[in-house]
């Protein structure tokens, strides 16, 4: 199966880079797995994220957030 990998870090003066690439895997946690280790290559510990999508139907498979604050909390979803 095919999936794409988009991968976003922030620069000192406020720009952003920006990677993306295909990932070849036999199932989800193999492409998690991968996608983890390129993301920690591409960021090399700077804040960014990243999100792993099915290649052909572009449905979200994974997510993260590397060295980064928590997000806000929503005003929309309260219990």
């Amino acid at each position: 199966m095919q999936y794409r990998l988009r991968i976003a870090r922030s620069r000192a003066h406020g720009s952003v880079d920006i990677a993306s690439e295909t990932i070849e895997a036999c199932g989800v946690s193999e492409a998690i797995e991968a996608a983890s280790r390129a993301m920690g290559l591409f960021l090399a510990d700077l804040p960014g994220v990243g999100i792993l999508t099915d290649a052909v139907e572009d449905g979200l498979v994974w997510s993260s957030r590397w060295n980064m604050p928590p997000p806000p909390e929503s005003d929309f979803i309260r219990f």
